[in-house]
């Protein structure tokens, strides 16, 4: 006879996590009038160059050091480098998956947030590299997803909010301990360069992300443009996308949203999957597997 765990492991076939779907349908890639221009993505190959159109990777050779942490960190090739004078340091053991690193107060150090694939809790840890020579490395084991990470104005430690509850707490660095914080007195700031492609100034359009319990949305909002900022237009706000809302991160998230430098079009991602739409119909298309769609590499 079999065990009962064993029985029970052969009818769920393990665990695998369950990813959002889009909820809209999407259309083909020649429905859409899409422009040639072409947009550079991360991929498991590396750096990759896309055109709107045609929906076909090219691989970049020369890959170029993309500048993050107001220019205090770089990437190359999904490898994370920091500053050595006139050339970079490779971060070791440490590679990209799109998660903005947070840069401290003064300068020292930056946190990323990674996911432990391959496990039911899902468990996540909160990377600490030192910007010092050489690059230090040390890692903060977490047993929710952290959706909100930021320094402590003194740079000492980490405001986390974590979980279903969304507690607020501080992580000390130097000891690693955990502690319920009160947000006002410890006056967190977040130093991350802001994305501006997701903004169209001319039209006085913006791209968003929108969550409830079970669903997301991608959203076009009027924001008011240099010929009337004062004024939303007819249409505030019209839904783009809309997917389910699994709260996993293992699950995929929209994001990635930009305009082209037109307007006319749109990408956006959810998970590793990018699409490309048309503003005036609201169509979209899958493109290519990928993630951080950006205009310049």
């Amino acid at each position: 006879m079999r065990p009962a765990w064993l029985c029970l492991v052969l009818a769920c076939g393990g665990h695998k996590p369950v990813e959002n779907a889009l909820i809209t349908p999407p259309s083909d890639l020649s429905a859409l009038r899409a422009p040639h221009d072409a947009i550079f993505l991360t991929t498991t190959r590396g750096l990759v160059k896309v055109h709107l159109d045609a929906g076909i990777a090219e691989a970049v050779k020369d890959v170029p050091i993309t500048l993050l942490a107001n220019g205090a960190v770089g990437v190359r090739d999904g490898q994370y480098l920091v500053r050595r004078g006139d050339g970079w340091e490779t971060v070791p053991g440490v590679r990209d998956d799109g998660d903005s690193p947070v840069l401290s107060p003064d300068g020292k150090r930056f946190v990323v947030r990674r996911s432990t694939a391959g496990t039911v809790t899902s468990l996540e840890e909160i990377i600490l590299v030192t910007l010092a020579e050489p690059a230090a490395v040390k890692r903060f084991p977490m047993a929710e997803r952290a959706d909100d990470v930021r320094w402590s104005k003194d740079s000492s430690g980490l405001l986390v909010r974590a979980g279903r509850v969304q507690t607020l707490r501080r992580l000390d660095l130097a000891t690693g301990a955990f502690a319920p914080t009160d947000e006002e007195g410890e006056d967190p700031t977040i130093f991350v360069a802001p994305r501006t492609d997701h903004v169209c100034s001319a039209r006085g359009l913006q791209l968003e992300v929108e969550h409830t319990a079970d669903r997301q949305q991608l959203v076009v909002v009027a924001i008011g443009g240099p010929a009337n900022p004062d004024q939303l237009g007819a249409q505030p706000r019209r839904v783009l996308v809309e997917a389910t809302h699994r709260r996993s991160r293992d699950a995929g998230e929209l994001g990635g949203a930009m305009f082209t430098r037109t307007c006319e079009h749109f990408v956006f991602t959810l998970g590793d999957h990018v699409y490309v739409g048309e503003l005036a119909t609201g169509k979209f298309a899958f493109l290519v597997v990928g993630t951080n769609p950006t205009h310049e590499p």
